[in-house]
């Protein structure tokens, strides 16, 4: 039975051409947003860094469907999607400008190439306050490579026999290397932070954190977890108490604190459902 006779069975009116268009139309709008909020909410993706590309994709594929054709593909919901984009603007327009915000989703391995920022100023702004970052942490750390300082000729007159004396200063001192100055060093820790940076932004995005360039390097780990610290959500207890509604049905009041707690925790266990997956 189609959805139509259903209806005529339960003396509605039927959907109308329009009403279907309407519901096509309100489905394709909402689904970027939808598909966001899965994505901010889920266990292993609520990282602050999230936030921005998530927020800049939704509003690109909503703003697709207002150009394509002209606007002339959304019949019914184009103010809707106009809607959208703009409370994205009020809502998420401030925090597109917070450097913590910005930082952590340029030390996220999946963001790490920038594509989420739309103009070229605005990937230079933040490479320099990464690199900023990874020298502070370098400094702090003291993980900077020291220049080694060439040691000066010794002026050794001809004829003289002084001669004798300079390969025994060559074999005590050849590995010898003077203390860099205080505007060397730091020097050389903008040096190495900014390779650092460019070869993280060059290396190709990873959807997982179990990438090798990431992994790797303690510097980038540090950062991730200094600005990429889990957003607080209560979406996975939400979740856990509805999978407890539906253990502790109305049929099965009857049941021990034992049994509903061995449930519940079969249920929950996420090594349980991946060795009965294999």
């Amino acid at each position: 039975m189609n959805f139509t006779r259903m209806m005529e069975q339960l003396k509605l009116t039927p959907f109308t051409t329009e009403d279907w268009g309407y519901i096509k139309e309100f489905v394709t709008v909402a689904t970027p947003v939808a598909t966001a909020l899965d994505c901010l909410q889920g266990d292993g993706t609520s990282y602050l860094g999230l936030l921005l590309p998530t927020i800049w994709i939704t509003k690109t594929n909503i703003t697709k469907l207002l150009i394509e054709d002209n606007g002339t593909k959304l019949k019914y919901c184009k103010n809707m999607a106009q809607k959208m984009v703009a409370s994205l603007e009020t809502r998420f327009g401030p925090m597109s400008d917070d450097l913590e915000c910005r930082l952590a989703s340029g030390f996220h391995p999946r963001f790490r190439k920038l594509f989420w920022l739309d103009t070229e100023e605005a990937k230079t702004k933040l490479k320099a306050e990464m690199i900023k970052a990874v020298a502070e942490l370098l400094r702090k750390r003291g993980d900077a490579p020291v220049e080694v300082a060439e040691v000066p000729e010794l002026p050794v007159s001809r004829g003289s026999t002084s001669n004798a004396v300079v390969p025994v200063l060559d074999a005590v001192f050849a590995n010898f290397a003077l203390p860099a100055s205080t505007r060397t060093m730091g020097g050389l820790y903008e040096k190495n932070a900014e390779k650092l940076v460019t070869d993280w932004c060059n290396t190709e995005a990873s959807g997982t954190l179990d990438d090798f360039a990431f992994c790797s390097d303690k510097n980038f780990i540090q950062l991730f977890l200094r600005y990429n610290t889990t957003v607080c959500s209560s979406a996975a207890v939400e979740r856990f108490f509805s999978a407890g509604r539906d253990i502790l049905r109305p049929k099965r009041y009857s049941m021990s604190d034992a049994t509903f707690n061995a449930l519940m925790f079969l249920r929950g266990n996420r090594l349980w459902k991946k060795k009965w997956k294999m």
